[in-house]
């Protein structure tokens, strides 16, 4: 049975995730924006270059205020953890949110890595060595992301029992 303290630092826990995730909601946006943009199409017939707007800045403003967000939730959550360990009722608590925490930092370097894996691929789509590691980085996102999903269960489910 959680204490009333360790039951409101794993419900603060939840919404530090929920703005984790509205964080990654931004930068993919950002990212599909990047890649929506047209390709550089080079010269036109007439010798001049096709007036485009870059989307590069629109990017790393997006992946400066990811990377802000980030590290404002893990400072947060680390506090958190630090006050959780002290509490001996929220030991499974406590550890699930570390396996979280490892977990989200390993995603947000998968999800650089795909990122950029992405943009490279839509410049030369005829590389098939680059096309089958963002598929093997696609999948295990998603084997990060259900194991994400299972701790957070496992939380929820220790704060209602």
């Amino acid at each position: 049975m959680l204490t009333e303290d360790a039951r409101q630092d794993v419900e603060t826990f939840f919404k530090l995730h929920e703005e984790r995730v509205r964080i990654y909601k931004k930068l993919e946006s950002g990212h599909r924006d990047l890649l929506a943009a047209p390709a550089d199409q080079g010269e036109t017939s007439d010798g001049t270059t096709p007036a485009t707007t870059d989307p590069f800045p629109a990017y790393r403003a997006a992946v400066a205020e990811a990377t802000d967000g980030f590290s404002s939730v893990s400072q947060r959550v680390l506090a958190l953890l630090a006050r959780m360990r002290n509490q001996p009722t929220a030991q499974e608590c406590t550890d699930a949110v570390e396996r979280i925490q490892e977990l989200e930092r390993r995603k947000l370097q998968m999800t650089c890595e795909m990122q950029l894996l992405a943009f490279q691929q839509r410049q030369e789509p005829e590389d098939a060595v680059r096309e089958r590691t963002l598929r093997h980085l696609r999948q295990q996102h998603a084997t990060l992301i259900e194991d994400i999903t299972d701790c957070l269960r496992t939380l929820r489910s220790e704060l209602y029992d």
